[in-house]
C-alpha cells in the first residue's frame, strides 16, 4: 500500500499551458510507504509502479517515507536523510521510559503535577471543539502556513471514519483544556499528531506532563512505540524538544525522489522560473527541494 497524492499541472498558471496533461505525485503529509505485509517481490512492485505512472504522464514523485515504510534504496532516483524521526519506544515499561528522558522532563512532569495538572483522554470525539480552538491559537501564535490551516471538515472526517485509530489528549487546568493533541493510532503504535496549547500557561510544563501520559495510554493498550516525529527544519528546537523523551529513539526521517519524464522536468523548472521573473518575484532555488519547480507553498 502506497498512498499518493497526484496533482494536475494544468492548474499551476506557471505551466503555461492549460492543456497540460502532465501530473506529479506526493505523499500526504506526514508519512506514506509503501507499506509491505507478508511476502512481497518488492522490485516487480516499483517496476509496474513505473510503467503505471509513465502511462499516466507523471513527471516526478516525492514520497514521504515512514519509519516502517519499506526499503527503496536503488530502486528510485533518490533516498536522502531529511531530518530525524523520535521513536519512543514503549516496551520497556513505565520506570525505564521515566529513567531515559532527559532530566529537565523529569523536572517538568513533576512540576505540572505539583501545579495540579491533570490529564483527560477522549475516544470519542466529543471534545474536538477544544481541540480545534488550541490548534488554531497555536498556528496563529506560530506564524504557520496557510496549508496547516486544516479545515474544521477535515477534522470531523478522522472522528467520523476512524473511530478507534484516533483519540485526543488534554492537559487540564482548574476545568480548563490548556493543551490538546490529536494522536492516531494503529495496531502497534501510536502517532503524535497534531497539537494546540495556550501559551498563558507554559509556566505550568503541561505539554511535557500530556506527553508522558499519552505513554501510559499507550503502554496500557500494549502499544510498542510512540511516533513523535521530527522538527519543522530538520535537527531544530522541535525535534530537540522531542528527543528529550527518547535520547536513544532517533531514526533517520527519509525522502525519496524520482523523474519519470527528464525532458518535462527540466521544462518545468525553466517555465517556473521565468513566470518567477516575469512578475518582479525571485524564484529561491534549494538544492534539497523536490521538484525544483515547486515551492513550499504550492
Amino acid at each position: 500500500m502506497m498512498p499518493l497524492i497526484l496533482r494536475p499541472l494544468s492548474v499551476e498558471v506557471w505551466a503555461e499551458c492549460d492543456d497540460n496533461q502532465y501530473l506529479d505525485a506526493i505523499a500526504p503529509y506526514g508519512f506514506g510507504g509503501p507499506y509491505v505485509s507478508g511476502k512481497v517481490d518488492l522490485r516487480e512492485f516499483w517496476r509496474q509502479f513505473k510503467s503505471w505512472a509513465m502511462q499516466n504522464n507523471i513527471v516526478s514523485a516525492f514520497f514521504r517515507l515512514s519509519p516502517f515504510a519499506a526499503d527503496i534504496h536503488g530502486m528510485v532516483d533518490a533516498v536522502e536523510v531529511s531530518g530525524g524521526n523520535v521513536i519512543r519506544s514503549l516496551a520497556e515499561g513505565g520506570e525505564e521510559i521515566w529513567r531515559d528522558y532527559k532530566q529537565l522532563v523529569r523536572t517538568h512532569v513533576k512540576k505540572a503535577e505539583q501545579n495540579g495538572v491533570t490529564a483527560v483522554f477522549d475516544e470519542t470525539g466529543d471534545s474536538l471543539p477544544a481541540f480545534i480552538r488550541l490548534y488554531y491559537r497555536t498556528m496563529q501564535r506560530c506564524h504557520a502556513a496557510q496549508q496547516y490551516y486544516f479545515s474544521m471538515d477535515f477534522f470531523r472526517r478522522i472522528i467520523t471514519r476512524l473511530a478507534g485509530q484516533y483519540f485526543l489528549a488534554h492537559a487540564m487546568y482548574r476545568g480548563e483544556v490548556i493543551v490538546s493533541y490529536l494522536m492516531l493510532v494503529s495496531q502497534e503504535s501510536i502517532y503524535y499528531y497534531l497539537a494546540g496549547s495556550n501559551e498563558n500557561y507554559f509556566n505550568l510544563r503541561p505539554n511535557q506532563f500530556l506527553t508522558h501520559r499519552v505513554f501510559q495510554w499507550g503502554m496500557e493498550r500494549q502499544k510498542k512505540w510512540c511516533v513523535l516525529g521530527g522538527g519543522y527544519e530538520g535537527f531544530d528546537g522541535v525535534f530537540q524538544y522531542k528527543k528529550s523523551f527518547a535520547p536513544s529513539g532517533v531514526v533517520p526521517f527519509l525522502v525519496g525522489k524520482h523523474i519519470f519524464y527528464s525532458s518535462e522536468y527540466e521544462s518545468l523548472c525553466e517555465k517556473r522560473k521565468r513566470h518567477e521573473l516575469q512578475n518582479g518575484l525571485s524564484l529561491i532555488t534549494n538544492d534539497t527541494f523536490f521538484p525544483a519547480y515547486r515551492t513550499k507553498n504550492d
